[in-house]
């Protein structure tokens, strides 16, 4: 996935940002085809793509934490 942020946040024409993703997913779903890999892995380099890491996402708090943490009873009559 990270691969495929890089090639869309590249500048290059859509018509290039396509063939590369084409790529990217038929050496996936293609069981990893070795002359896919080095045409990708060409193509790649001359177009100077690099992976974009993943947002670090901050942790989410369980409910179960949240449980038992406040004092307040709301009542609704």
């Amino acid at each position: 996935m990270s691969l495929l942020a890089g090639i869309r946040k590249s500048e290059l024409p859509t018509v290039v940002k396509n063939e590369l993703r084409d790529l990217v997913f038929l050496y996936t779903s293609g069981g990893g085809d070795e002359s896919v890999r080095i045409s990708l892995e060409q193509k790649l380099n001359n177009y100077k793509i690099e992976p974009v890491a993943p947002p670090s996402q901050k942790p989410v708090e369980k409910l179960e934490e949240k449980i038992g943490k406040t004092n307040t009873i709301v009542w609704i009559i």
